[in-house]
């Protein structure tokens, strides 16, 4: 293959026998002849040291050149570079190979992509240096050539998926981008939502609290039997649905983020004692009994916010008293965990109401979420009483969760729990007071689990 020459290609040219129509001097045409006709015999002397080279240097190298054309020797040899090389290459290659004929610098390791004899490219990275005669005449060129097309096709592979992965990359930020600004628009319009519902629940909070007021002044009027019946009813739907208001009001403080808690001292087992008679006379028209047991180790005072603790308790044994049509409903107090001036108080109730299935045990604890429906269509609610309850507990530092029944007690129901840490200003634990002591007392239940409460509490007791 023949590769541009230099001078030495200009010569043979413009040589007469090539411009045959151009006229020349007698004695300049026979010099240019001789010239032309000297040079020709010098390329095919060259040709002829390179096919008898035989496993030389410069053989290989054209042998390898043969086999990533795909071309034979004979076929190869006086073709010109151009006609392996893609029309777009030419001019570079051309520049490369002159470049190295005039400064008679080499060039290292450039592409030179080649058109195989099956029409297919290839790339092949060339080392080239000149050749010169002893006299240091330039008569070729001599270099290294090295089919790099799967190392090509590996970088084009590698560029491709770069594109690929910097255009997903941009997509992910545009995404990314568009969920920002939807979570920003649906938090404004959560927060807005949680204001609404924090104004307007305070706006009917109080026109309600009139209404209870007057329901009950009316009551301990003279009333006959039937507007009596009335009155009472009306009462207990408002107290329902403050119920709700009330529900809904903490609720949107929690998400608003403005839900706080106090601190005051309390005694946390009249607090429960307290809730138990409260919900007494919800439980006067079933078999059911409310027991209440506190450990000896429960402080008299604690410090925390007795509101929200009241609260919990309050939401539990309701939730026991609205489900549990007979049986007994138990709430016991006692002391998880002692540290410094903190006590980590745990309260738990018990019912034997239908139970909670394992698989829905999470579930009541998310918002306007219920075991079944069909309780919540006989019962009524909103669903947010136990997710509140939850979030007030892990203010106080606890958790709320429920379980099954112990299986000691052979009954159906659920074991609801309520962990509070609070602080314990070490104000001592109840004492018995001093008129009973030394006293002697017979008591009577048929109940066999309250004597067992109150024999825990150092008693004996016969049934």
């Amino acid at each position: 293959m023949r590769l541009p020459r230099g001078n030495a290609r200009k010569d043979i040219l413009n040589s007469p026998e090539n411009n045959p129509d151009q006229e020349y001097p007698a004695e300049s045409r026979e010099r240019l002849i001789t010239e032309v006709a000297r040079l020709r015999k010098r390329i095919r002397r060259l040709e002829e040291k390179l096919r008898d080279a035989g496993g030389g240097r410069g053989e290989r190298q054209f042998s390898a050149l043969c086999r990533i054309l795909g071309y034979t020797r004979e076929e190869i040899i006086g073709t010109s570079y151009r006609a392996h090389t893609p029309l777009e290459a030419r001019d570079a290659v051309f520049r490369t190979f002159n470049e190295v004929f005039r400064s008679g610098k080499p060039a290292r390791a450039f592409d030179w992509a080649v058109i195989r004899k099956d029409g297919t490219l290839r790339h092949v990275e060339v080392s080239i240096s000149l050749k010169r005669t002893p006299e240091g005449k330039p008569v070729g060129f001599r270099g290294l050539l090295r089919d790099v097309t799967a190392r090509k096709q590996d970088e084009e592979r590698t560029r491709a998926a770069f594109r690929d992965l910097e255009q997903l990359n941009r997509q992910l930020e545009e995404t990314t981008e568009r969920a920002n600004q939807m979570a920003f628009e649906a938090e404004s319009a959560s927060l807005a939502k949680t204001e609404f519902l924090a104004r307007m629940s305070h706006e009917i909070r109080t026109p309600m609290n009139a209404i209870l007021g007057f329901t009950e002044m009316l009551l301990e009027t003279s009333l006959d039997r039937e507007q009596t019946e009335y009155l009472e009813i009306v009462k207990r739907s408002g107290e329902s649905l403050l119920a709700i208001i009330d529900d809904i009001l903490d609720f949107s403080k929690i998400e608003s983020g403005r839900f706080e808690l106090e601190s005051t001292a309390f005694d946390p087992e009249a607090t429960a004692v307290e809730v138990c008679e409260l919900l007494y006379p919800r439980v006067a028209g079933k078999p059911v009994e409310i027991l209440f047991r506190a450990e000896t180790d429960v402080p008299v005072t604690v410090v925390g916010d007795q509101v929200r603790y009241r609260q919990v308790l309050v939401n539990l044994l309701g939730n026991a008293v609205k489900f549990t049509e007979a049986g007994e409903i138990e709430c016991t107090l006692a002391v998880d965990q002692r540290q410094d001036d903190l006590v980590l108080l745990h309260a738990s109730v018990r019912d034997t109401g239908p139970g909670v299935p394992e698989e829905s045990r999470e579930l009541i604890f998310e918002a306007f979420q219920q075991a079944d429906g069909s309780m919540t269509r006989r019962h009524g609610g909103t669903g947010l009483g136990l997710a509140i309850c939850r979030e007030i507990a892990r203010k106080m530092e606890g958790e709320v969760w429920v379980e099954g029944p112990p299986p000691d007690l052979s009954v159906t129901g659920s074991v609801f729990h309520f962990t509070a840490r609070l602080q314990d200003p070490g104000g001592g634990l109840p004492v018995v007071p001093r008129n009973l002591k030394g006293c002697r007392a017979l008591i009577y239940d048929h109940n066999k689990r309250q004597l067992d409460i109150l024999g825990a509490r150092g008693g004996r007791h016969k049934r």
